[in-house]
């Protein structure tokens, strides 16, 4: 039987992809949903936890109780899913039916934020993590720093690359989540 967990966490988000995506970019922070679930992946990746969010809040140039609210609220949904004992990490990506290429700038977007947030304090030295997260950080770099504004049409093969893309990312970060925060209740998922 087909484990139905991360996809019915894909629909969910799915489901609230476009109001979120437009409230985000109602605020100060003028950016959407796929880059701020990246930024805030990024952080959780780097082992923030929920009660140290607050300090982080600057890289959402955001200062309202509603948007200090919205981000919270979605770095505990990051934060359940990359901690379950199930795999039920998704990147926060347009929903099915938009097009090939709002689904590519929001794989890059959302690359970028995952980047921005796991690099916050430039403090971390990639390599430090191991050569297999080293290489997850550097196809992100790439895939965040795609031009997909020069892509004039998608075909059936982009649009298989575009899907195995997050994939790759769903498994990738979760790996890179394991590896830099391990929880021995749930056993190894660590990136080999």
């Amino acid at each position: 039987m087909p484990d139905t967990e991360p996809l019915e966490a894909r629909r969910f988000q799915q489901k609230i992809y476009r109001d979120l995506d437009e409230k985000l970019k109602s605020t100060p922070w003028n950016s959407g949903a796929s880059e701020a679930h990246g930024l805030l992946t990024g952080l959780a990746c780097r082992g923030i936890r929920a009660e140290n969010l607050a300090g982080r809040l600057y890289l959402f140039r955001v200062d309202d109780p509603d948007g200090i609210t919205l981000f919270e609220g979605m770095f505990e949904l990051v934060l359940r899913d990359l901690q379950s004992e199930e795999p039920t990490f998704n990147p926060l990506l347009p929903p099915e039916e938009a097009d090939n290429k709002e689904f590519a700038f929001a794989i890059s977007d959302w690359c970028e934020g995952f980047l921005q947030g796991f690099c916050f304090d430039a403090e971390t030295e990639i390599n430090e993590h191991g050569e297999a997260v080293q290489e997850l950080i550097d196809d992100m770099i790439e895939i965040g720093s795609l031009d997909v504004t020069s892509i004039e049409e998608y075909n059936e093969d982009d649009e298989r690359s575009l899907v195995e893309l997050e994939e790759y990312l769903r498994v990738g970060v979760q790996a890179i989540y394991d590896t830099l925060n391990p929880n021995p209740s749930i056993g190894s998922r660590e990136i080999h």
